[in-house]
């Protein structure tokens, strides 16, 4: 298949296709809104991956390609953007299946697939196709665990438990990421210390956050729990709230 009907091929399909997914969670934590991050077919034996932001068929790959609505009435919306600006929309239903898996009909064709906490990813014809939940890094995220060596030794202090005389709360560092991008982080002792930086995923992994904070940049790799970061020589975990 030449390049150029890469793009008009996965229009059609998806246009009869809902794959969606759950983790062992409620309805309401699985709806939401996905946006297409990664696409990836087989050609000439190999596999292409494309990450949004890159080229497909002399057109960038933009996360509003794809979006696909999965309400918590149970029912479902796609729509396709192509790069003309013309969108496409569709109508369906989802359920919640045993363990990870949510069924999608739409069609008349259903299809049933399993999700990340974040993300799914479905098989279509030579396609393979991952969604991201629009919003899922953005959120406040409060200390869980606080890392440190002195001597050679490692110290781990939970939140709850003492620290230099005092019970170490999970207000004690506090990071909220935004929407727009920006973020804050909040440190509360006996005084209050902000400092402000930017995040932005990760272009080589959508899994992993870039924070920039302080003049410095380092990635993190984000879980459904949380993620954890280095500031000066502490190694801190924070939970998402």
């Amino acid at each position: 298949m030449k390049k150029i009907t890469i793009c008009a091929a996965l229009l059609t399909c998806l246009l009869f296709l809902f794959p969606a997914s759950a983790c062992g969670k409620t309805e309401e934590s699985v709806a939401g809104v996905y946006q297409l991050s990664r696409l990836q077919y087989a050609e000439n034996n190999e596999v292409v991956t494309i990450n949004t932001g890159e080229r497909l068929d002399d057109v960038i790959l933009t996360e509003d390609f794809v979006v696909l609505w999965l309400r918590e009435d149970g029912t479902a919306r796609l729509t396709i953007t192509s790069g003309e600006g013309v969108s496409d929309a569709s109508e369906g239903r989802w359920k919640i299946v045993v363990g990870k898996k949510v069924e999608i009909s739409a069609g008349g064709v259903t299809q049933t697939v399993n999700m990340e906490w974040d993300r799914f990813t479905f098989k279509m014809d030579k396609y393979t196709v991952t969604f991201t939940k629009r919003g899922s890094f953005a959120g406040v995220y409060r200390l869980s665990c606080l890392q440190y060596a002195l001597n050679g030794i490692v110290f781990t202090v939970h939140a709850g438990e003492e620290f230099n005389g005092k019970t170490l709360e999970k207000d004690f560092m506090t990071i909220e990421l935004y929407d727009d991008g920006t973020l804050k982080l909040t440190i509360t002792n006996e005084v209050t210390d902000v400092a402000r930086g930017t995040w932005e995923i990760n272009r080589s992994d959508n899994r992993c956050v870039d924070i920039s904070l302080s003049g410095s940049l380092q990635t993190v790799r984000m879980e459904e729990s949380g993620f954890l970061m280095k500031i000066d020589s502490w190694t801190i975990t924070f939970e998402r709230e």
